[in-house]
């Protein structure tokens, strides 16, 4: 596998430069990208499983949600208002634990119209912020 290396490092480099052995970054950092990319697919895999999330504002304009699943980016996953005023949106998560929030018309919320502050909403949980996140676990 050096030697590999060292040869694609030297047509890298050019055919008229001098190439010392003892040079071996290029081949460390060839080496250390293989090693990673053997540790991630060496792991098991995961089957992602479809959640339906659904938000019950009939007034609202716009619907997000922002949650662990999507780096809490506010604005990248926006749900489909339904006739009735239920917003819906369907993803596929991979099992385990993972907290959200909706976006209503620019305003984080668990759920519309929830005003607790703390244990008042069954699903929630406190964050960081001194407000609650929903909870949600994926089998």
């Amino acid at each position: 596998m050096l030697k590999s290396c060292r040869r694609r490092q030297a047509r890298e480099l050019g055919a008229n430069s001098r190439f010392s052995r003892r040079d071996t970054s290029l081949c460390e950092k060839t080496t250390n990208k293989e090693t990673n990319m053997k540790t991630k697919t060496a792991g098991k895999k995961v089957n992602p499983k479809p959640v339906e999330l659904f938000c019950h504002a009939p007034e609202a304009k716009a619907v997000f949600v922002a949650g662990t699943f999507n780096d809490w980016k506010p604005d990248a996953t926006p749900l489909v208002r339904g006739r009735t005023g239920k917003w819906r949106i369907l993803l596929n998560l991979a099992p385990g634990h993972h907290e959200f929030k909706f976006i209503v018309d620019n305003q984080w919320c668990c759920e519309p119209g929830c005003k607790a502050q703390h244990g008042g909403c069954p699903k929630c949980v406190p964050n960081d912020f001194g407000t609650m996140n929903r909870v949600l676990e994926v089998l």
